[in-house]
């Protein structure tokens, strides 16, 4: 399997229903806790921005 040290997400939630969205980002979180990996969101959602990252520039 390979192991990136970066993704590229665009949109990644945008057409999901909000229990799928939900969903998703959990499973984002619990793939990412023992990689560490640096996951790029490219988004034009203020909130999703604003509750879910922990650095945004």
């Amino acid at each position: 399997m390979l192991q990136p040290t970066f993704l590229l997400l665009k949109e990644p939630f945008c057409a999901l229903e909000e229990i799928t969205r939900e969903q998703i980002k959990e499973h984002l979180l619990a793939i990412h806790a023992p990689q560490r990996w640096t996951a790029f969101f490219v988004t034009h959602s203020v909130v999703m921005v604003s509750r879910h990252l922990h650095t945004a520039m």
